[in-house]
């Protein structure tokens, strides 16, 4: 997820603020997001409905757990 959401951002041509005020995040929760911090997963949902992906697809679950068989 580290680079994920600011290659999003990037490829959507947009500054860190706007995609902040789009999203209803703050400019630093969103830097934290971008630097991988891992927190509150309603804000992540955010953050994938925004950029029209999956949680998977900003690789917030590593994919050992993706793969696991239960």
């Amino acid at each position: 997820m580290r680079n994920k959401i600011r290659e999003l951002r990037i490829k959507k041509g947009i500054s860190q603020q706007q995609c902040a005020d789009d999203i209803g995040i703050s400019i630093r929760t969103l830097q934290r997001y971008e630097k991988g911090y891992l927190g509150g997963i309603e804000y992540l949902k955010k953050i994938a409905d925004y950029f029209d992906v999956s949680l998977d697809e900003l690789g917030v679950f590593p994919e050992e757990e993706n793969n696991t068989q239960i």
